[in-house]
């Protein structure tokens, strides 16, 4: 959450943005690991991967759970069929990312439960709880409502680096908030990058001012964030501010305006030009990949 002045990560952005954010090839990525690991560098594209490692796209895409070929992500881990023994394809309709679970358990809602506070109880995702009851909204449950609690028996494979997305879509759904649209400011604002430190000092994925991250904590959580450190705590930050605005706003794009140039400035109905630009870049990211 920026004030005016743009960091270097988020004029990328918005260029990708503004091009309909095409991964065009700009520089080859990093060798192959031991493990048949590749990692994706800045301008790589699955079709120029598969070229290099002679495999198809359509078996790169299978293997790693890729919906899109089209879209893969700078500092993303591909898998490369062949060049590991331990390597296999899914079988089909199987995604290999995807945490598999079990109902083995039930649990009555209580006065005062919450989704969240149930999950970590019981030690499984948010989003695995919302699945397995197909709740609508997570922010809605009711006091002697049945859960099923699903039981995971197999991890998700993560990647070497941080895996960001299953992060802001389990902390959307927390807060109530579109997951597209989390993915979407996230990405306009860090490309995804916890390290990303702007001129200002914002810091993380969710580009967190300090003077925001101690009044989240110490105001609205009650409790201290490592946003600088942890993924988790900045997005968790990150996404809870953006629903504090939204709830004070009424609107997604004044939510968005006022997560880069802050609440005051908006309601005093001042929109700076660099704001209109930026909530169009967030609209254009989220109807890209996550309509």
């Amino acid at each position: 959450m920026s004030t005016r002045p743009l960091i270097q990560a988020r004029s990328l952005v918005t260029a990708m943005a503004v091009a309909v954010m095409a991964l065009l090839l700009l520089s080859p990525g990093e060798p192959l690991g031991a493990s048949g690991d590749y990692t994706v560098a800045e301008g790589d594209t699955l079709s120029e991967i598969a070229a290099t490692f002679d495999v198809s796209v359509e078996l790169l895409a299978e293997v790693n759970g890729i919906e899109d070929p089209d879209f893969i992500l700078v500092g993303q881990v591909i898998r490369i069929p062949g060049a590991d023994e331990s390597l296999s394809v899914a079988d089909p309709g199987e995604d290999p990312g995807a945490i598999q679970t079990q109902e083995v358990d039930t649990y009555t809602v209580r006065s005062g439960d919450t989704l969240s506070e149930i999950a970590d109880h019981f030690g499984v995702p948010v989003s695995a709880i919302v699945d397995a009851n197909g709740l609508a909204d997570p922010n809605f449950i009711v006091e002697g409502q049945t859960l099923k609690i699903p039981v995971v028996v197999s991890a998700p494979a993560r990647p070497a680096s941080p895996d960001v997305e299953p992060l802001l879509e389990q902390v959307a759904m927390e807060e109530g908030l579109d997951p597209g649209l989390v993915k979407a400011l996230a990405y306009q604002e860090s490309g995804w990058q916890q390290d990303v430190v702007s001129s200002t000092g914002a810091v993380g994925i969710m580009q967190i001012q300090p003077s925001t991250g101690y009044w989240l904590e110490t105001d609205v959580f009650g409790y201290d964030l490592d946003i600088e450190m942890s993924a988790y705590d900045n997005i968790k930050a990150g996404v809870r501010y953006l629903r504090i605005l939204l709830d004070l706003t009424g609107s997604v794009d004044d939510a968005s305006a006022a997560y880069y140039q802050g609440y005051g400035a908006l309601s005093l109905g001042i929109l700076y030009e660099d704001t209109v630009r930026y909530v169009a870049s967030v609209n254009a990211i989220k109807a890209s990949f996550w309509p």
